[in-house]
């Protein structure tokens, strides 16, 4: 059975960012600033389990919008995000079906479009608030990243 692995878009964020020089560079985005290199390994270590990453236009939108390195490293990071974006699997979305969700209000597109992917994608998350839309439509297929560290710390 192929499986997909989806990640939120912090954590889309931090695995791009953390491609620059081993994760040297994570403290210098604002985003990223409860996150360290230990995190990054355990998100590598997880990724590694999936056959492949799905994203959404949302996600690679938002994580693009998230990038906020300066200068050489802002480039790199974007290279690194063109890379990610391109190999890839896309997701299908549709907008105005999107839009439409009864949590769009109070989540956004985006993560309506992570609500929509855990009914057949195992989905990774650190936002709290939004677990318990996630684990109403498919809890099989949702995996707090706190669980993935803890794991992966003991």
């Amino acid at each position: 059975m192929v499986r997909s692995l989806v990640l939120d878009a912090n954590l889309l964020l931090l695995l791009i960012i953390g491609q620059l020089d081993g994760g040297l560079h994570l403290h210098k985005s604002k985003r990223l600033g409860a996150y360290n290199r230990a995190d990054l390994h355990s998100l590598h270590c997880l990724i590694e389990k999936f056959d492949y990453l799905t994203i959404t236009p949302y996600l690679a939108a938002e994580v693009s919008n998230l990038i906020d390195l300066k200068y050489e490293l802002r480039q790199r990071a974007f290279t690194v995000a063109q890379i990610f974006f391109t190999q890839s699997q896309q997701a299908n979305v549709v907008i105005c079906e999107d839009a439409q969700h009864e949590a769009f209000i109070q989540y956004g597109i985006t993560d309506v479009s992570l609500a929509l992917l855990v009914r057949n994608h195992v989905v990774v998350t650190n936002d709290n608030r939004l677990l318990p839309v996630l684990y109403a439509v498919n809890p099989k297929n949702v995996l707090p990243f706190a669980s993935v560290q803890a794991v992966l710390k003991s």
